[in-house]
């Protein structure tokens, strides 16, 4: 049986796991730095934090047959503010056309741009390799586990 919860202290193990798994950013492998987001999710999801934006909402996939945890999602309450800006890249084209020898071409071009004041993100999905592809589907379950909290 899985059971999807909010993520807690005694999971620091488990999260530090994850962090080891390559090509996943979003969890540093450094232990003080996953306590931080424990804490931190901890007071996200106990509403006690002053500025509701700094809230990061982190959940685990525990399965209950093997006490351990297989999966972890996020959710960050806003993406991009005044102390943490979100940087990138818009995409764009642009025209250049020569009169004089009937010819142009398109050119592609890259703007950074930065927001302060953007949406809530979902994100932070990491999966034990040994269960993904499982009949279980426990990767869909802790990915729309955050679409559950955010209509409630």
């Amino acid at each position: 049986m899985i059971l999807l919860r909010e993520i807690q202290k005694k999971d620091l193990d488990a999260l530090e796991r994850f962090a080891q798994i390559p090509g996943f950013i979003n969890l540093p492998n450094d232990r003080d730095l996953l306590r931080d987001k424990i804490a931190r999710s901890e007071d996200s999801f106990n509403n006690r934090n002053e500025d509701k934006s700094d809230d990061k909402f982190l959940f685990v996939a525990e399965d209950l047959d093997h006490g351990r945890v297989v999966g972890t999602s996020m959710i960050a309450a806003q993406h991009g503010t005044p102390d943490s800006p979100h940087f990138y890249f818009e995409v764009g084209n642009e025209k250049k056309i020569s009169e004089t020898i009937n010819t142009g071409f398109l050119h592609g071009t890259l703007k950074l741009k930065i927001e302060t004041d953007g949406p809530s993100e979902i994100g932070g999905l990491v999966l034990d390799p040994e269960i993904r592809n499982s009949d279980q589907r426990i990767g869909r379950q802790i990915s729309f586990v955050r679409f559950l909290f955010l209509a409630r």
